[in-house]
Protein backbone atom coordinates (compact mmCIF):
# COMPACT_ATOMS: atom_id res chain seq x y z
CA UNK A 1 0.00 0.00 0.00
CA UNK A 2 1.86 3.23 -0.92
CA UNK A 3 1.53 6.44 1.11
CA UNK A 4 -1.53 8.26 -0.83
CA UNK A 5 -3.81 5.49 -0.31
CA UNK A 6 -2.63 5.26 3.12
CA UNK A 7 -3.41 8.68 3.79
CA UNK A 8 -7.25 8.11 2.86
CA UNK A 9 -7.99 5.02 4.88
CA UNK A 10 -8.40 5.29 8.61
CA UNK A 11 -5.94 6.70 10.92
CA UNK A 12 -6.61 2.92 12.68
CA UNK A 13 -4.92 1.00 10.02
CA UNK A 14 -2.27 3.10 9.84
CA UNK A 15 0.15 1.72 13.78
CA UNK A 16 3.05 4.36 13.10
CA UNK A 17 0.93 7.03 13.65
CA UNK A 18 -0.56 5.42 16.37
CA UNK A 19 2.91 5.39 17.71
CA UNK A 20 3.63 8.57 16.93
CA UNK A 21 0.44 10.27 18.91
CA UNK A 22 1.02 8.06 21.81
CA UNK A 23 4.64 9.44 22.33
CA UNK A 24 3.39 13.29 21.57
CA UNK A 25 0.57 13.27 24.36
CA UNK A 26 2.62 11.20 26.78
CA UNK A 27 5.82 13.90 25.84
CA UNK A 28 3.01 16.64 26.40
CA UNK A 29 2.14 15.26 30.10
CA UNK A 30 5.72 14.64 30.84
CA UNK A 31 6.29 18.33 29.83
CA UNK A 32 3.91 19.83 32.43
CA UNK A 33 5.07 17.68 35.47
CA UNK A 34 8.56 18.25 35.14
CA UNK A 35 8.84 22.13 33.75
CA UNK A 36 7.88 23.68 37.56
CA UNK A 37 11.19 21.62 38.88
CA UNK A 38 13.17 22.19 35.74
CA UNK A 39 12.57 26.14 35.72
CA UNK A 40 13.39 26.24 39.44
CA UNK A 41 17.23 27.72 40.12
CA UNK A 42 17.37 25.68 42.96
CA UNK A 43 17.78 21.96 41.41
CA UNK A 44 20.51 24.18 38.50
CA UNK A 45 23.23 21.57 38.10
CA UNK A 46 21.89 18.50 39.83
CA UNK A 47 21.57 15.46 38.25
CA UNK A 48 17.84 15.52 38.34
CA UNK A 49 18.35 18.66 36.58
CA UNK A 50 20.54 17.52 33.93
CA UNK A 51 18.10 14.51 33.23
CA UNK A 52 15.17 17.12 33.09
CA UNK A 53 17.67 19.12 30.72
CA UNK A 54 17.88 15.79 28.99
CA UNK A 55 13.77 14.75 28.46
CA UNK A 56 13.17 18.60 27.97
CA UNK A 57 14.51 18.34 24.50
CA UNK A 58 12.54 15.07 23.24
CA UNK A 59 9.13 16.21 25.47
CA UNK A 60 9.10 19.72 23.55
CA UNK A 61 8.65 17.61 19.92
CA UNK A 62 4.85 16.49 21.57
CA UNK A 63 2.84 19.49 19.74
CA UNK A 64 4.80 19.50 16.57
CA UNK A 65 3.98 16.00 16.46
CA UNK A 66 0.36 16.46 16.76
CA UNK A 67 0.56 19.33 13.94
CA UNK A 68 2.66 17.26 11.89
CA UNK A 69 0.27 14.30 11.52
CA UNK A 70 -2.47 16.38 11.47
CA UNK A 71 -0.81 18.27 8.29
CA UNK A 72 0.07 14.57 6.84
CA UNK A 73 -3.46 13.41 7.01
CA UNK A 74 -5.40 16.51 5.86
CA UNK A 75 -3.09 17.60 3.34
CA UNK A 76 -3.15 14.00 1.90
CA UNK A 77 -7.12 13.44 1.66
CA UNK A 78 -8.50 15.10 -1.78
CA UNK A 79 -11.70 15.46 0.61
CA UNK A 80 -9.77 18.64 2.12
CA UNK A 81 -9.99 20.07 -1.58
CA UNK A 82 -14.12 21.09 -1.00
CA UNK A 83 -13.53 23.74 1.36
CA UNK A 84 -17.17 24.33 2.30
CA UNK A 85 -17.65 20.45 3.09
CA UNK A 86 -14.04 20.35 4.98
CA UNK A 87 -15.09 23.07 7.01
CA UNK A 88 -18.69 21.79 7.92
CA UNK A 89 -16.99 18.25 8.85
CA UNK A 90 -13.94 19.26 10.23
CA UNK A 91 -14.27 22.28 12.28
CA UNK A 92 -17.36 21.27 14.82
CA UNK A 93 -14.86 18.52 15.81
CA UNK A 94 -12.36 20.82 17.39
CA UNK A 95 -14.76 23.64 18.31
CA UNK A 96 -17.81 21.87 19.90
CA UNK A 97 -15.22 19.90 22.30
CA UNK A 98 -13.40 23.00 23.46
CA UNK A 99 -16.63 24.89 23.87
CA UNK A 100 -17.66 22.12 26.38
CA UNK A 101 -14.54 21.43 27.83
CA UNK A 102 -13.89 24.86 28.62
CA UNK A 103 -17.12 25.55 30.27
CA UNK A 104 -16.83 22.59 32.04
CA UNK A 105 -13.21 23.73 33.49
CA UNK A 106 -14.86 27.40 34.11
CA UNK A 107 -17.66 26.19 36.11
CA UNK A 108 -15.26 23.66 37.87
CA UNK A 109 -13.10 26.91 38.73
CA UNK A 110 -16.22 28.71 40.25
CA UNK A 111 -17.42 25.84 42.38
CA UNK A 112 -13.62 25.30 43.48
CA UNK A 113 -13.67 29.15 44.41
CA UNK A 114 -10.82 30.15 42.10
CA UNK A 115 -13.04 32.80 40.42
CA UNK A 116 -17.04 33.92 40.68
CA UNK A 117 -18.75 33.42 37.75
CA UNK A 118 -19.47 36.29 35.55
CA UNK A 119 -21.25 35.79 31.65
CA UNK A 120 -19.09 38.35 30.22
CA UNK A 121 -15.84 37.10 31.95
CA UNK A 122 -16.65 33.71 30.88
CA UNK A 123 -16.96 34.91 27.15
CA UNK A 124 -13.64 36.66 27.50
CA UNK A 125 -11.61 33.97 28.66
CA UNK A 126 -13.62 31.55 25.97
CA UNK A 127 -11.97 33.93 23.43
CA UNK A 128 -8.92 35.02 24.67
CA UNK A 129 -7.00 32.27 22.18
CA UNK A 130 -3.62 34.21 23.49
CA UNK A 131 -4.10 33.05 27.07
CA UNK A 132 -4.86 29.60 26.40
CA UNK A 133 -8.52 30.24 26.72
CA UNK A 134 -9.70 28.41 30.07
CA UNK A 135 -6.60 26.43 30.45
CA UNK A 136 -2.84 27.58 29.35
CA UNK A 137 -2.61 24.05 27.06
CA UNK A 138 -5.89 24.61 24.68
CA UNK A 139 -3.37 27.34 22.83
CA UNK A 140 -3.22 24.15 20.67
CA UNK A 141 -6.95 23.91 20.00
CA UNK A 142 -7.38 27.16 18.96
CA UNK A 143 -4.40 27.05 16.66
CA UNK A 144 -5.22 23.50 15.02
CA UNK A 145 -8.38 25.55 14.02
CA UNK A 146 -6.41 28.28 12.05
CA UNK A 147 -4.90 25.70 10.47
CA UNK A 148 -8.16 23.75 9.44
CA UNK A 149 -9.24 27.27 7.75
CA UNK A 150 -6.17 27.21 5.76
CA UNK A 151 -5.91 23.95 4.97
CA UNK A 152 -8.12 23.57 2.16
CA UNK A 153 -5.78 25.95 0.15
CA UNK A 154 -2.69 24.75 1.91
CA UNK A 155 -3.57 21.42 -0.26
CA UNK A 156 -3.97 23.54 -3.60
CA UNK A 157 -0.49 24.25 -3.27
CA UNK A 158 1.03 21.28 -2.35
CA UNK A 159 -0.64 19.34 -4.27
CA UNK A 160 0.80 21.56 -7.34
CA UNK A 161 4.46 21.05 -6.09
CA UNK A 162 7.35 19.08 -6.61
CA UNK A 163 9.31 17.56 -4.17
CA UNK A 164 12.05 20.36 -4.87
CA UNK A 165 9.41 22.57 -4.70
CA UNK A 166 8.07 21.19 -1.07
CA UNK A 167 11.90 21.65 0.65
CA UNK A 168 11.63 25.16 -0.86
CA UNK A 169 8.45 26.29 0.72
CA UNK A 170 9.67 24.40 4.03
CA UNK A 171 12.56 26.39 4.13
CA UNK A 172 10.61 29.49 3.73
CA UNK A 173 8.02 28.97 6.36
CA UNK A 174 10.84 27.96 8.72
CA UNK A 175 13.56 30.78 7.82
CA UNK A 176 12.14 33.70 10.24
CA UNK A 177 10.53 31.45 12.78
CA UNK A 178 12.78 28.62 13.27
CA UNK A 179 16.23 29.78 11.60
CA UNK A 180 16.57 32.77 12.22
CA UNK A 181 16.39 32.80 16.20
CA UNK A 182 18.76 29.98 16.14
CA UNK A 183 21.08 32.13 14.13
CA UNK A 184 20.64 34.83 16.72
CA UNK A 185 21.21 32.86 20.25
CA UNK A 186 24.11 31.32 17.90
CA UNK A 187 26.60 33.74 16.22
CA UNK A 188 26.69 37.69 16.76
CA UNK A 189 25.04 38.06 13.50
CA UNK A 190 21.61 39.81 13.64
CA UNK A 191 19.27 38.94 10.53
CA UNK A 192 16.24 40.16 9.67
CA UNK A 193 14.64 41.50 6.85
CA UNK A 194 10.24 41.69 7.14
CA UNK A 195 8.15 39.89 9.50
CA UNK A 196 7.40 35.89 9.29
CA UNK A 197 5.20 35.26 6.54
CA UNK A 198 3.45 32.10 8.35
CA UNK A 199 2.63 31.36 11.62
CA UNK A 200 5.95 29.41 12.82
CA UNK A 201 3.61 26.47 14.16
CA UNK A 202 2.05 26.55 10.03
CA UNK A 203 5.76 24.83 9.29
CA UNK A 204 5.07 21.72 11.44
CA UNK A 205 1.46 21.29 9.41
CA UNK A 206 3.11 21.15 6.33
CA UNK A 207 6.28 19.65 7.22
CA UNK A 208 4.40 16.70 8.81
CA UNK A 209 3.07 16.64 4.72
CA UNK A 210 6.69 16.88 3.26
CA UNK A 211 7.77 14.01 5.66
CA UNK A 212 4.60 11.75 5.61
CA UNK A 213 5.30 11.64 1.44
CA UNK A 214 8.91 11.29 1.80
CA UNK A 215 10.55 7.95 0.61
CA UNK A 216 11.78 6.71 4.10
CA UNK A 217 12.54 3.42 2.85
CA UNK A 218 15.48 3.88 1.41
CA UNK A 219 18.52 3.51 2.55
CA UNK A 220 19.81 7.04 3.95
CA UNK A 221 16.36 7.81 5.98
CA UNK A 222 17.43 6.24 9.08
CA UNK A 223 21.00 8.25 8.84
CA UNK A 224 18.93 11.42 8.40
CA UNK A 225 16.61 10.65 11.18
CA UNK A 226 19.42 10.01 13.62
CA UNK A 227 21.68 12.98 12.36
CA UNK A 228 18.52 15.29 12.64
CA UNK A 229 17.81 13.95 16.82
CA UNK A 230 21.36 14.50 17.21
CA UNK A 231 21.39 17.99 16.15
CA UNK A 232 18.57 19.04 17.89
CA UNK A 233 19.29 17.66 20.82
CA UNK A 234 22.38 19.01 20.77
CA UNK A 235 21.03 22.42 20.23
CA UNK A 236 18.94 22.34 23.21
CA UNK A 237 20.45 20.95 25.42
CA UNK A 238 23.54 22.66 25.32
CA UNK A 239 22.30 25.92 24.36
CA UNK A 240 19.87 25.73 27.19
CA UNK A 241 22.40 24.94 29.41
CA UNK A 242 24.99 27.44 28.11
CA UNK A 243 21.98 30.11 29.23
CA UNK A 244 21.11 29.23 32.24
CA UNK A 245 22.92 28.90 35.80
CA UNK A 246 22.06 29.30 39.16
CA UNK A 247 20.31 32.27 39.10
CA UNK A 248 17.70 31.95 36.64
CA UNK A 249 16.88 29.29 34.26
CA UNK A 250 16.58 30.61 30.99
CA UNK A 251 15.97 27.62 28.62
CA UNK A 252 16.11 30.07 25.47
CA UNK A 253 16.49 26.68 22.86
CA UNK A 254 12.59 25.88 24.52
CA UNK A 255 10.77 28.31 21.40
CA UNK A 256 7.67 26.62 20.16
CA UNK A 257 8.93 26.07 16.71
CA UNK A 258 12.47 26.57 16.79
CA UNK A 259 14.85 24.89 14.86
CA UNK A 260 15.80 22.33 17.50
CA UNK A 261 12.01 20.80 17.93
CA UNK A 262 11.86 20.55 14.03
CA UNK A 263 14.36 18.64 13.60
CA UNK A 264 13.97 16.54 16.81
CA UNK A 265 10.88 15.52 15.88
CA UNK A 266 10.91 15.46 12.41
CA UNK A 267 13.72 12.80 13.23
CA UNK A 268 11.38 10.86 15.47
CA UNK A 269 8.76 10.86 12.17
CA UNK A 270 11.23 9.57 10.06
CA UNK A 271 12.27 6.79 12.34
CA UNK A 272 8.77 5.83 13.36
CA UNK A 273 7.77 5.95 10.03
CA UNK A 274 10.60 3.82 8.36
CA UNK A 275 10.70 1.39 11.29
CA UNK A 276 7.61 1.03 13.24
CA UNK A 277 5.27 -1.74 11.44
CA UNK A 278 2.51 -3.77 12.82
CA UNK A 279 4.16 -6.06 15.22
CA UNK A 280 3.14 -7.57 18.52
CA UNK A 281 -0.56 -7.46 18.73
CA UNK A 282 -0.75 -6.48 22.57
CA UNK A 283 2.20 -3.68 21.85
CA UNK A 284 0.26 -2.35 18.72
CA UNK A 285 -3.30 -2.33 21.51
CA UNK A 286 -1.63 -0.55 23.94
CA UNK A 287 -0.44 2.57 21.41
CA UNK A 288 -3.76 2.34 19.56
CA UNK A 289 -5.75 2.89 22.84
CA UNK A 290 -3.66 5.61 24.09
CA UNK A 291 -3.69 7.40 20.04
CA UNK A 292 -7.56 6.63 20.54
CA UNK A 293 -7.45 8.43 23.67
CA UNK A 294 -5.01 11.27 23.20
CA UNK A 295 -7.51 13.78 22.35
CA UNK A 296 -9.28 13.88 25.53
CA UNK A 297 -5.86 13.07 27.39
CA UNK A 298 -5.07 16.53 26.48
CA UNK A 299 -7.64 18.40 26.90
CA UNK A 300 -7.82 16.77 30.62
CA UNK A 301 -4.49 16.17 31.58
CA UNK A 302 -3.75 19.62 33.11
CA UNK A 303 -6.81 19.35 35.10
CA UNK A 304 -5.20 15.98 36.47
CA UNK A 305 -2.21 17.28 36.84
CA UNK A 306 -3.68 19.81 39.61
CA UNK A 307 -5.41 17.22 41.13
CA UNK A 308 -2.70 15.08 41.83
CA UNK A 309 -0.16 17.61 42.73
CA UNK A 310 -0.75 16.98 46.82
CA UNK A 311 1.26 13.28 46.18
CA UNK A 312 4.34 14.59 45.32
CA UNK A 313 4.35 17.02 48.87
CA UNK A 314 7.40 16.13 50.32
CA UNK A 315 9.37 14.29 47.37
CA UNK A 316 12.72 14.67 46.03
CA UNK A 317 12.38 16.50 42.54
CA UNK A 318 12.88 13.15 41.10
CA UNK A 319 10.51 11.07 42.66
CA UNK A 320 8.11 13.77 42.56
CA UNK A 321 8.22 13.73 38.92
CA UNK A 322 8.22 10.36 38.42
CA UNK A 323 4.96 10.17 40.62
CA UNK A 324 3.51 13.16 39.05
CA UNK A 325 4.14 12.12 35.43
CA UNK A 326 2.94 8.29 35.87
CA UNK A 327 -0.20 9.39 37.66
CA UNK A 328 -1.26 11.71 35.55
CA UNK A 329 -0.67 9.42 32.40
CA UNK A 330 -3.04 6.56 34.13
CA UNK A 331 -5.29 8.61 35.01
CA UNK A 332 -5.50 10.82 31.83
CA UNK A 333 -5.89 7.59 30.18
CA UNK A 334 -8.47 5.89 31.59
CA UNK A 335 -10.40 9.11 31.57
CA UNK A 336 -9.86 9.36 27.49
CA UNK A 337 -10.66 5.48 27.08
CA UNK A 338 -13.57 5.79 29.22
CA UNK A 339 -14.57 8.69 27.17
CA UNK A 340 -13.76 7.20 23.61
CA UNK A 341 -15.73 4.11 24.39
CA UNK A 342 -19.15 5.99 24.97
CA UNK A 343 -20.29 6.46 21.41
CA UNK A 344 -23.26 9.19 21.83
CA UNK A 345 -20.09 12.02 23.44
CA UNK A 346 -18.40 11.60 20.22
CA UNK A 347 -18.72 14.83 18.54
CA UNK A 348 -19.14 16.36 21.98
CA UNK A 349 -15.84 15.59 24.22
CA UNK A 350 -14.10 14.15 21.38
Amino acid sequence: MDDKTKTTAKREQIPYLHFLRACAILFVIMLHSYTPYFTDAANYDTRTWFAMLFINAFSRAGVPLFFMMSGYLLMSDKKSLDVGNFYKKRLPRIIIPLVIYSTVFYVYDCISGAQTFGVFDFLSKLFSAHNGGMRYHLWYLYTLIGFYLVTPFLKRIVDNCTRKQLWTFQIVVMFFTAIMPVIHLTTPVYVYFFDPLFNGYMGYFIFGYVLGTADTDNKYAPLAGIAMIAAGFSLSFFGNHVYSSAEGINPVFNGGYYLNHYLIAGGIFILAKRFYKKGAPAVNKIFALISEASFVMYFVHTTVLDAVSGLTAGLSPALGILVYFFSASILSALAGIIVTRIKFLKGFLY
